[in-house]
């Protein structure tokens, strides 16, 4: 995602690249031995998103957020910056053109910078490299068209490279899950910003098979170790930290309310209302071993649906 969008298509389009890629897609989590091995995502943020909860759902072991060149390094912006980045967050600044470019306060908390070769006079782009090694940074060249472009960029120092030099764009077209429901979904976040326990948060999510998939998937991203001792969804929720649940839920919020697989979710719901049902006591409850077992049976029908 480049830059250049106003602030509500910026969080559209940055909600629906998270969720498409590593939800519905599972890009970092299928099991494929013939895919190409997924590095570290670099993923655009405005001021909104990065200020606000989606800012933390890419966490340091998923990717990089790059800060762009729209965004103003106000005090709010430095001092986000400055609390992820002691979190482990990492950050790059995107589309540095000029020695000026106020985000350069931000550069002890960034790991890299990324130039667009294009727009970037060549005695600028001597200066610019010389002055982000001198602050510790990578630079990560883009729009590299030709090899003379590449091979004059590597002994200028440059030290990652993007375009067509390199490689031609890729386009990867995934599988939509089935949309949630958007009462539900709001409710969820709202109860989960809030502080509400993985026990309330379980019993609403479970009414919704396309949320309840999404938050499995969501462990599988964030805690795959926890996905076999978790008996419950509960469990599944308590494996998140809490920032990163909420930072989800409001990206699905942003692109996972669509009509797509509605009869396939009202299908499981019924499937699971009924097996539910059956195993019941007199009260309505099931016992501990029921439940887990709820949940066994639950997930493995959440896989067939997809």
């Amino acid at each position: 995602m480049d830059g250049g969008v106003t602030p509500l298509l910026g969080a559209y389009a940055t909600a629906n690249v998270l969720c498409n890629a590593l939800l519905d897609g599972q890009w970092l989590t299928r099991i494929d031995s013939a895919a190409p091995a997924v590095g570290s995502l670099y993923v655009n943020m405005d001021e909104a998103c990065l200020l606000g909860p989606p800012a933390q759902a890419l966490t340091p072991d998923l990717g990089v957020i790059e800060l762009l060149e729209t965004l103003q390094p106000t005090p709010a912006v430095c001092q986000r910056v400055k609390a992820l980045h002691a979190q482990g967050y990492r950050f790059s600044l995107d589309d540095i053109e000029r020695a000026d470019d106020p985000r350069w306060i931000l550069a002890e908390h960034v790991e890299s910078v990324k130039i667009d070769v294009l727009v970037t006079p060549t005695h600028q782009l001597r200066s610019l490299i010389a002055m982000a090694h001198a602050a510790g940074l990578r630079v990560i060249v883009e729009k590299v068209e030709s090899a003379e472009d590449l091979a004059q960029l590597k002994a200028m120092g440059a030290d990652l490279f993007q375009g067509y030099a390199v490689a031609r764009p890729q386009v990867h077209r995934v599988l939509a899950l089935p949309g949630c429901d958007a009462r539900l979904m709001g409710d969820l976040y709202l109860m989960a910003k809030s502080g509400a326990s993985t026990q309330a948060l379980a019993l609403l999510a479970e009414c919704d098979p396309a949320t309840m998939l999404r938050l499995l998937r969501l462990q599988d991203l964030h805690a795959p170790h926890e996905v076999t001792v978790s008996t419950d969804l509960a469990a599944a929720l308590d494996s998140l930290p809490r920032p990163v649940l909420v930072a989800w839920l409001a990206l699905m919020n942003i692109a996972a309310l669509h009509g797509r697989g509605r009869e396939s979710v009202a299908a499981v719901r019924a499937h699971m209302s009924h097996w539910r049902k059956r195993r019941c006591d007199e009260n309505g409850l099931l016992n501990a071993n029921q439940r887990g077992l709820c949940f066994q049976h639950y997930r493995e029908q959440l896989s067939a649906m997809v």
